[in-house]
């Protein structure tokens, strides 16, 4: 399951802003190419469809857990 609540098209551009919730429901705002997204919801594993975003940023999308929710968790 991924946590993106929303995309919002960038006007003009190739990319897409992606609305992505966390387990606090927090929300957090990722830049994406709109071409990668696609690929992402057609199951294209995330890594290769977003190398340009950070793993921490890859698992909020993927799992909700913020690096500092992980550290909590695995201390």
């Amino acid at each position: 399951m991924n946590r993106i609540k929303d995309v919002y098209e960038i006007e003009n551009s190739e990319w897409v802003t992606l609305e992505v919730v966390d387990n606090d429901n927090v929300s957090h705002f990722m830049d994406v190419k709109a071409i990668d997204y696609e690929a992402y919801e057609n199951g294209e594993l995330i890594q290769s469809c977003f190398p340009y975003l950070s793993i921490e940023q890859r698992e909020i999308i993927i799992s909700g857990l913020t690096d500092e929710m992980w550290k909590t968790l695995f201390r």
